[in-house]
């Protein structure tokens, strides 16, 4: 088993108190909780949990050797996953884990029949086809109204807290 020790930020690089980190083995994950994580549109749930204390620390021990995918999470914040590899008997210093802070909240009624989020602060939107939100099991379509955040990243010195599926794209 490994440890592992490290602090929580926000993009400002000031502590992030009580995060909460959990794990998960990288050969656990299926697909849709891949997407999950990805996207954030549903918390990650790992299989063990710690949490730092007032000054973002957190430190884990018990943890299997190999790789682990270790998601770092607070209220307020994005969160954000790494895939992070575990050596037997060894401690494992995680560099500190930026957390963009969560954009504002918009509403899309009648998702299963698709439709756009915009923020209003950047003009930001999002847009889903019918049918393209499904449940945490990847096939079945989510119906009624849903609750997103869309949150501005630059792609020039944010990409590493972006979601690892993030492309970024320009606007024609």
């Amino acid at each position: 088993k490994g440890c592992m020790t490290g602090s929580v930020t926000d993009s400002t690089g000031t502590a992030i108190a009580n995060p909460t980190v959990t794990w998960v083995g990288a050969s656990n994950m299926n697909a849709s909780v891949n997407a999950s994580i990805g996207f954030g549109a549903k918390a990650f749930t790992g299989t063990e949990v710690a949490t730092g204390n007032e000054q973002g620390w957190f430190t884990a021990d018990d943890i299997d050797a190999g790789d682990q995918v270790i998601c770092f999470s607070a209220n307020g914040y994005v969160p954000v996953c790494r895939t992070v590899t575990f050596v037997e008997a060894k401690t494992t210093p995680i560099p500190d884990v930026p957390l963009p802070t969560r954009g504002t909240e918009q509403t899309i009624n009648n998702i299963e029949n698709g439709g756009t989020a915009t923020d209003p602060t950047t003009g930001g939107q999002i847009t889903f086809g019918a049918g393209d939100v499904c449940e945490s099991d990847g096939t079945t379509a989510v119906t009624g109204s849903i609750q997103c955040y869309l949150t501005a990243l630059d792609p020039l010195t944010e990409l590493e807290q972006a979601p690892d599926t993030f492309q970024a794209v320009t606007a024609a």
